[in-house]
């Protein structure tokens, strides 16, 4: 906007339109000229339709135009001066055509019996894209030009700027001479370099040919090829005006033709925000409106569902079934009401903030105008010619009447009305659904009367069968009472706390030639027991047992005895459990020759205990105490272990040798037997 230049009287820096500091000369904005019109012969000329006092009595009319300019706009307002430039520029225009070809990719699904799958089609695809293009590119130097001149030309006229349908082929006037700029006499093909023109047409091609592309494609390529890409010399006139207001200097460009124009002016910053946040109101008033709307239209769907359900199956469904969907129709039915009359709400707010953006941009225009006729009107600041301020008088009318019938026809925001049908609509159906309700209710209370005289009926004339089949019954249910083993009552202290190592998950005990370990899981129940012979020598047995709940599910026994036929053989039994009596279950196994073989007998006392384990060579007889743990021996025992001979159990009392961290054995000394144990 501020722009430098030097004084021509006495060479200091200033400001171009202001006076110089040091001998108070105008400094002009620098204009370096052109060679003589002798010189040039015919040149291809756009056509100016402007003069300075054309500009200027326009300058008050754009300005009331520009919905942002501040009210006080012409408060204070002067033209400090105005310029006419004639730029030499090359003009380049042409068409292109560009062909291409790719391979369409299409997503497909289909199906194999059930089964989706998905594959991937392939159609090749050619087509042409064309256009044209027009670019001028100034051949002078814009670096002595006011700036915001330099940035109109480089912008608005050179990018695609085609203003040459008003060129003429003649001499400069006199006068035009003296507003020429100077020319570089650079060729247009150095001017098309300089302005990178091919990158800006491939570019332009590019956009061309990906707006006929499909959404999915591969092995695209393409080329083009370009007509009339060789530029004409042209000269363009281009007027600056630069007027003050409160101290600051703002400028009004346009092209002689006025097809292209950049007015700077002050801002209403206070009117712009305003208007944005009243915008923004309304455009999220609106879309919640639209969002609730939708989420109403479901609901709504899904409560005439459930109401027509009870409607068509009144006479189907039990009355139980019915009123659950009522109910839930009734409950979907208000949420329905509450949230159409929520976006009611919401759509009359968007309409209240849209009248409130209009009365706001009327009313702004209204103060522009207001000011506009007390300053350039009355008060003429402009110093317009009477001519001039006739025809600014009659735009101002036009524009003052236009502002006044917007301004009557705008509805206030007490008079709008949004969504008129919404309640009498919510009304209706209210009653359809009342009445629904009343007829539900009515139906079945007569038909619980219905049922209720039938049953005193039915009651009175069976009474004396029905306490005889009742006798029957209960007869029958004493007769037929399945004998089940009660269950036996869990022990208050677990496998791991009975043999007196709590939180042990592994007890692991030697002696000369056998080492046996029992394995505790997480709940502290013995699931494993294993006991290894000869473990020192290549004689060496292993028998493994595993629990589960209580029960012995599996053998396996492992022979390592070299030389033998039973050399690496295992053998595998899976235990089951057949019950034959309510307190006696026999245990069989299927032997290596497929001959069910039995394992031992168990008997269960009165609360479904282990009473008894007979292995058929040994009886163990268990008793319990209060709290449900096995005696043995006077000794708390697991019965189960018996089962799997392992009566020799390892003794509590014992010589600590080894603690861990939390002060817990892990290694003792029992009966002259080396005990190892781990914890969880």
């Amino acid at each position: 906007m501020i722009n430098k230049a030097t004084c021509p009287n006495c060479g200091a820096e200033g400001t171009v339109g202001r006076y110089c500091e040091f001998c108070g000369t105008k400094i002009p904005a620098p204009i370096v000229k052109q060679a003589s019109n002798s010189k040039q012969g015919n040149l291809l000329i756009v056509e100016d339709r402007l003069t300075a006092e054309y500009l200027i009595t326009g300058l008050p009319n754009a300005l009331a135009n520009q919905e942002d300019v501040s009210t006080d706009v012409f408060d204070d307002i002067e033209v400090k001066d105005v310029t006419k430039y004639i730029i030499p520029m090359y003009v380049y225009k042409g068409t292109f055509q560009a062909p291409w070809s790719c391979v369409k990719l299409v997503e497909e699904t289909y199906k194999v019996g059930d089964e989706k799958r998905h594959r991937t089609k392939r159609y090749p695809m050619n087509g042409v894209a064309s256009g044209s293009y027009a670019y001028l590119f100034p051949t002078c130097d814009l670096d002595n030009m006011p700036s915001e001149l330099k940035s109109f030309i480089l912008t608005e006229i050179s990018n695609e700027g085609d203003i040459t349908d008003y060129t003429v082929s003649r001499l400069l006037t006199d006068l035009e001479e003296d507003s020429v700029v100077e020319d570089n006499n650079d060729t247009e093909g150095v001017v098309w370099r300089n302005f990178d023109g091919s990158n800006l047409i491939g570019n332009k091609v590019k956009k061309a040919v990906h707006y006929q592309l499909p959404i999915s494609y591969e092995d695209f390529s393409y080329s083009y090829t370009t007509n009339g890409t060789k530029g004409k010399k042209v000269f363009v006139p281009v007027w600056l005006l630069n007027y003050t207001h409160k101290g600051k200097t703002y400028a009004f460009i346009t092209d002689g033709t006025l097809q292209n124009k950049v007015l700077e002016h002050p801002i209403d910053q206070e009117y712009v925000d305003n208007v944005k946040d009243w915008s923004d109101t309304s455009d999220s008033m609106s879309l919640y409106g639209i969002l609730l709307a939708i989420v109403d239209a479901i609901i709504g769907v899904v409560s005439l569902g459930c109401l027509i359900s009870t409607i068509t199956r009144a006479n189907m469904d039990s009355d139980g079934e019915l009123g659950f969907r009522l109910f839930w129709a009734d409950i979907l039915f208000f949420v329905f009401a509450f949230c159409l009359f929520k976006t009611k709400d919401f759509w009359h707010k968007s309409k209240l903030a849209d009248s409130a953006v209009q009365i706001a941009k009327i009313g702004h225009k209204q103060k522009i105008l207001d000011n506009f006729r007390c300053n350039i009107i009355e008060q003429n600041r402009l110093r317009l010619s009477a001519e001039a301020l006739s025809a600014v008088t009659d735009l101002f009318k036009e524009a003052s009447k236009e502002t006044s019938d917007k301004l009557y026809s705008m509805q206030q925001p007490k008079d709008i009305k949004t969504g008129k049908w919404i309640r009498p609509f919510v009304i209706v159906l209210f009653i359809i659904y009342v009445l629904v309700n009343i007829g539900f209710i009515s139906g079945s209370i007569h038909r619980a009367n219905l049922e209720n005289q039938e049953r005193e009926l039915a009651i009175k004339d069976s009474i004396e069968k029905a306490r005889a089949e009742e006798r029957d019954a209960q007869r029958q249910k004493e007769l037929n009472k399945p004998k089940v083993r009660p269950v036996a009552p869990s022990p208050s202290l677990t496998d791991a706390e009975i043999l007196g190592y709590k939180d042990a998950c592994k007890i692991t005990y030697t002696e000369r030639y056998e080492m046996k370990t029992i394995k505790f899981d997480a709940k502290g129940q013995v699931c494993e027991v294993e006991k290894v012979f000869n473990k020192d020598d290549s004689n060496k047995r292993i028998l493994t047992y595993r629990l589960s709940n209580g029960k012995v599910v599996s053998y396996i026994y492992t022979s390592s005895i070299p030389g033998s036929p039973y050399q690496n053989h295992q053998t595998h039994e899976s235990y089951k459990y057949k019950k034959i009596s309510l307190t006696k279950d026999e245990i069989t196994y299927t032997d290596d020759n497929g001959n069910c073989q039995t394992k031992a007998y168990i008997e269960y006392d009165a609360k479904g205990r282990v009473s008894t384990i007979n292995t058929g060579i040994i009886k163990h007889h268990f008793s319990y105490d209060s709290n449900n743990i096995a005696i043995y021996k006077e000794q708390q025992v697991i019965p189960v272990l018996y089962l799997i001979g392992q009566y020799d159990m390892p003794p509590i009392s014992s010589d600590v040798k080894e603690v861990d961290n939390y002060g817990r054995p892990t290694e003792i000394i029992a009966a002259n037997d080396t005990m190892r144990i781990n914890y969880r």
